[in-house]
């Protein structure tokens, strides 16, 4: 079930031809119809192994992988520090920079999807949780971005009263 062998026994049994139809569910004097839904049927002309039917479900369902790869903003300082056990990204942006409408560029696991939007702007003056939802649609992680501003820093040039030479000071 899902991928995973639940009982094995080995059956043999003819196709009838002549009645033109084949009954999957019921038994060949049609009772005990299965009562379920099936979702997919396949006919092959071979036992499948366990290790075949593993790989057909994962296939189909995709990966779980819920990472973000890459994430930068305009104005960024240096690149994100991305930590995959914490599931945080800190990122700076320079000191002038406007938080309260920036658009990130963001990188996902293969087939992955990321909510809200990252095509749009967000307001980074505080945390924003994004939560990347794995390419098998249902595994999920909520990422907690975090953005500082850089600190001012002054480079100027400043002269002294008591003598005329000039000094480089940053502040």
């Amino acid at each position: 079930m899902n991928g995973v062998q639940v009982v094995s026994s080995n059956y043999s049994a003819g196709v009838n031809t002549v009645l033109g139809e084949i009954l999957i569910g019921a038994r060949a004097d049609n009772l005990l119809f299965y009562t379920g839904s099936i979702d997919d049927i396949r006919i092959y002309n071979r036992a499948l192994s366990a290790s075949d039917i593993s790989d057909l479900f994962t296939s189909e369902t995709g990966n779980s992988e819920t990472h973000i790869l890459t994430f930068s903003l305009p104005s960024e300082t240096s690149p994100a520090t991305i930590n995959a056990m914490s599931h945080t990204v800190n990122i700076e942006v320079a000191y002038d920079t406007d938080v309260t409408s920036m658009t990130p560029n963001v990188t996902l696991s293969a087939g992955a999807t990321i909510s809200p939007n990252t095509s749009t702007s967000h307001d980074f003056t505080s945390p924003v949780t994004y939560t990347v939802t794995a390419e098998d649609g249902t595994t999920t992680q909520d990422w907690v971005v975090n953005v500082t501003i850089a600190p001012f820093f002054f480079l100027g040039v400043c002269r002294t009263f008591n003598n005329s030479e000039s000094k480089k000071m940053g502040f």
